[in-house]
């Protein structure tokens, strides 16, 4: 009956995930939607910025297909049913945490924690196998001293952790400044710029995104982030003398802005552009402001 019984799961699991497969094959899944080409990225929802990722890579998807079929052409013999599993157990428990994470739809999801299930469970069935081969010492132990050891093992992990922290500690303090701020008015000149003007000039920046990463896009477009029209580079904030350099990747010369605080949430820049005195006011406008 317990012969009948993996027979079954082993030919059912080969049914549904080679399906899975041969539908990447034919490109019937991450397929292209074209109103999700002209969607900001924040407007996406989980499931469909995955399906937008895995969409962009053609190779992608049909290694994963290969992998999908390889995989369940294997678990239709017995001899070959562990190599099936070690094959596509990875790939099901990398769904199953995509499907759970970015709010695939509860019938997928629940498919793929189904088809999860029952690879383990040929995988326990192959478990007198498996564990003589993650037990069994394949090399000699090298001669040596076993303190010596224990501070190589430490310092392999621990250096790596180490260096991470220093680069968070470095890179990603928090900026005051940061987050999405959109330039309440201009003047150049001494003169007020005309609220279409940007549709002209990519210089008149409507939106400024300011990363904790110490990047900055500027965006003339007020309503998404034009990429040919936008200018983005790094800055670096100076609070004793409350100015902001900003260096442009398309710019050779910096750029040094003049900051006045007007509140925590709303600020003034004054800078020079060329032989023009420009002058800002930006009003926070993320998600969270500061109180």
């Amino acid at each position: 009956m317990q012969t009948l019984f993996v027979t079954f799961i082993r030919y059912w699991l080969a049914l549904v995930i080679s399906g899975y497969g041969f539908v990447k094959f034919f490109h019937l899944q991450f397929e292209e939607l074209f109103y999700r080409n002209d969607a900001t990225v924040g407007s996406l929802s989980g499931f469909s910025l995955t399906w937008n990722y895995f969409g962009y890579s053609n190779v992608l998807n049909l290694v994963i297909g290969f992998i999908q079929v390889a995989g369940s052409v294997m678990l239709l013999f017995r001899k070959t049913t562990l190599l099936g599993v070690i094959m596509l157990l990875p790939v099901m428990i990398n769904i199953v945490l995509i499907d759970v994470l970015y709010g695939i739809p509860l019938g997928a999801t629940l498919n793929a924690i189904c088809f999860t299930i029952g690879l383990l469970y040929l995988l326990f069935l192959h478990w007198d196998i498996i564990r003589v081969i993650i037990t069994k010492q394949l090399l000699q132990p090298a001669a040596g001293n076993l303190t010596l050891k224990w501070m190589a093992r430490v310092l392999v992990i621990g250096g790596p952790f180490a260096f991470a922290l220093i680069m968070n500690l470095k890179f990603k303090k928090e900026q005051p400044m940061a987050g999405k701020w959109e330039v309440k008015y201009t003047i150049k000149n001494n003169k007020p710029v005309d609220e279409d003007a940007w549709l002209k000039d990519a210089a008149i920046w409507q939106n400024v995104y300011i990363e904790h990463y110490k990047s900055i896009t500027c965006s003339p477009n007020p309503f998404v982030v034009d990429a040919y029209r936008s200018q983005t580079g790094e800055y670096a904030f100076s609070s004793n003398n409350d100015t902001i350099t900003l260096k442009f990747f398309k710019q050779s010369k910096p750029l040094q802005i003049q900051v006045n605080h007007l509140s925590k949430n709303e600020m003034e820049w004054n800078y020079h552009r060329g032989d023009d005195t420009i002058k800002m006011v930006l009003v926070r406008r993320d998600s969270v402001t500061v109180d």
